[in-house]
């Protein structure tokens, strides 16, 4: 084999038994051989190059097999930590993660208005107050994973356009990258909280959904074949600005009959407060029989349906604020109306969930797309 094929290769043996061990951890060296099909040789040598880098740990011992106790290995969650960010329609947050996806401090704040000359001033406050609560120096910071709401440019690191920050071609990655040493990744939020559900909630079980975000916006993330589909130009997924209705209301945006304004006479999406106030109204005392109730769960099917018919999805995921708070009745009259909608021959009976991961989806997937990003990515 040549050598830069022999390099290759440990990058990728090292990403394999990293994301093993970040997924399924503590594992001794005799379990990392069996799930990875890696050789015992290339575990132990490996694992040993990890541990003196302080990635990873011995912790402990595992239950005998018939010999010695195995002694267990897993990510270190001491020493390197990740900041995700998420830029909502309304509110910052910054949250600190280690290794192991466990939160180790947040901080959050009201995005200052106007939103253009105070966006990354605010985010690097944010970022300094949450890394000197939690008492770690910045070179502990091995990658920031940020979400914001609107199109993004992920390789130029542009928010392209936001009609809920009012921003357009907002370079934020070079505002904020030269004043930290670690790499940062820019993506739209819920792309993000799409990756969290994939890779810790009920997505695990899935190959390709479609993630619909409902709460202080609305929002889409498409995963197919277990990765974020952006699109050519970062645009995949904006569910919200999906046309439903021909010379409807005018929307934020400048378009008339987005979904996101056709659904304002039933549901309010500027903060996460209003938008429940505004969806416990139409189910108010278990009344699923009024109209209201149900041409929104029409409008809202039909614009699920066109992209069902466009991706042919295993299921459509429901986050943000509404899979904390609408009852099952919901997800079966949703069910009815996207079946009624489908076309014959194609998958009718699509189940439409609720997101598993009913808090923190954007950072969640903040902090993944950076552990990939640093580790997983050869």
């Amino acid at each position: 084999m040549q050598r830069g094929n022999m390099k290759l290769m440990k990058k990728i043996n090292r990403a394999l038994i990293i994301q093993t061990l970040s997924q399924q951890g503590p594992l001794s060296r005799a379990d990392l051989t069996k799930i990875t099909d890696l050789s015992p040789t290339t575990i132990s040598s490996i694992t040993e190059e990890l541990i003196q880098e302080g990635l990873i740990v011995e912790v402990g011992e595992g239950e005998s097999k018939g010999g010695r106790r195995p002694i267990l290995l897993d990510i270190n969650p001491e020493d390197f930590y990740i900041l995700s960010v998420n830029i909502a329609v309304d509110v910052m947050y910054v949250y600190l993660f280690n290794l192991k996806f466990q939160v180790i401090n947040s901080v959050h704040d009201l995005i200052k208005k106007p939103v253009s000359p105070n966006l990354d001033s605010q985010l690097k406050e944010l970022v300094q107050k949450v890394v000197e609560n939690s008492n770690i120096g910045k070179k502990n910071v091995v990658g920031m994973g940020i979400g914001a709401t609107g199109i993004i440019n992920k390789e130029k690191g542009l928010i392209t356009y936001s009609a809920s920050l009012g921003i357009s071609d907002y370079p934020l990655l070079d505002k904020v990258k030269r004043e930290y040493d670690f790499p940062i990744l820019l993506e739209n939020d819920t792309n993000l909280a799409a990756l969290g559900e994939k890779k810790f909630g009920c997505g695990r079980q899935l190959t390709n959904f479609f993630y619909i975000m409902i709460g202080s916006a609305i929002g889409g993330g498409i995963i197919i074949d277990n990765e974020i589909y952006r699109g050519k130009f970062g645009g995949a997924g904006e569910f919200g600005h999906i046309t439903v209705e021909k010379d409807g209301p005018l929307c934020e945006c400048g378009n008339q009959g987005c979904l996101n304004a056709v659904l304002t006479p039933y549901i309010t999406v500027r903060s996460r407060e209003e938008f429940r106030k505004s969806f416990q109204e139409i189910i108010k005392d278990d009344n699923f029989d009024s109209c209201r109730y149900h041409e929104f769960c029409e409008y809202l099917a039909m614009a699920i349906t066109n992209y069902t018919k466009l991706f042919d999805p295993e299921a459509i995921v429901l986050g943000g604020e509404i899979a904390r708070i609408a009852p099952e009745r919901f997800y079966i009259d949703l069910e009815k109306y996207i079946k009624r909608m489908s076309l014959k021959g194609m998958n009718s009976k699509i189940p439409v969930l609720p997101s598993s991961i009913r808090t923190n989806a954007v950072v969640l997937g903040g902090a993944c797309l950076c552990f990939d990003n640093l580790y997983n990515n050869v």
